[in-house]
């Protein structure tokens, strides 16, 4: 079992193994996302397991649809092709951007900020990882000086931003991040998030917003990010038909 894994910079390198053993030299496994593993060649696939909050990566020979090699990571992961390196130059190239990469740690409560810079090979130079004290709970990253994108991967954490400014909460820790004016905030491998957004919060999208069920969202939006024309606040305002 791998724990407190962060897709935003850790690497499973595969390309050392021999995915085709009837063929001459070292052959390469295919990554195919989350579709199922088929009997068409030497694929890699990843499965999320809601009920024991860990995501599972299944790789399989050419010619088989069983896995050969599995690994367990927990928490409920999005992987992508740049999470595995299959190839020897993938792997070199890996290996050179994680020996560049810069960190520093600020510590919050029971919960730490790891700030990452000098990233290559990603869609950000740098970024932000969070976790609670024992899984990473966000990735924020920082993709341009106006862009950034925030990834939730645990529950219960709020999202704060109003005045040009915004602050990330998770258990007893509290964490001001670099504000950007446009803001994507990838919420679908979370839950029971709270986001509460004030004047000048700029703007954001939510993708996998909850809006019902066990671990729904609540967002919160301050009065004064709204503008009152001819009412006073507390008024009743008609609504048209």
């Amino acid at each position: 079992m791998i724990s407190n894994s962060d897709p935003a910079k850790d690497i499973i390198d595969l390309s050392h193994i021999d995915a085709n053993l009837t063929a001459a030299g070292v052959q390469n496994f295919t990554f195919i996302g989350t579709n199922a593993l088929t009997s068409a060649g030497a694929e890699v696939d990843y499965v999320q397991n809601a009920a024991s909050d860990t995501t599972t990566v299944q790789a399989t020979l050419a010619g088989d649809a069983t896995p050969d090699l599995v690994i367990q990571i927990s928490g409920l992961l999005k992987l992508t092709a740049a999470n595995f390196a299959l190839t020897s130059s993938q792997s070199k190239a890996d290996l050179a951007a994680g020996a560049a990469l810069s960190v520093s740690t600020l510590r919050s409560g029971s919960a730490s900020e790891y700030s990452y810079t000098k990233v290559t090979g990603r869609a950000c130079s740098s970024y932000e990882a969070i976790d609670d004290g024992i899984y990473i709970a966000a990735d924020d990253l920082n993709l341009s000086g106006s862009s950034n994108e925030i990834d939730l991967l645990q529950n219960k954490v709020t999202i704060t931003r109003g005045d040009s400014a915004e602050s990330f909460a998770v258990g007893s820790g509290s964490f001001t991040l670099a504000y950007h004016a446009n803001e994507t905030i990838q919420a679908a491998d979370a839950g029971a998030e709270t986001f509460a957004f004030g004047s000048g919060f700029g703007n954001a999208t939510i993708n996998g917003f909850a809006a019902a069920g066990a671990n729904a969202d609540t967002l919160q939006l301050s009065i004064s990010a709204f503008s009152y024309s001819g009412v006073t606040r507390g008024s009743e305002i008609p609504l048209g038909r």
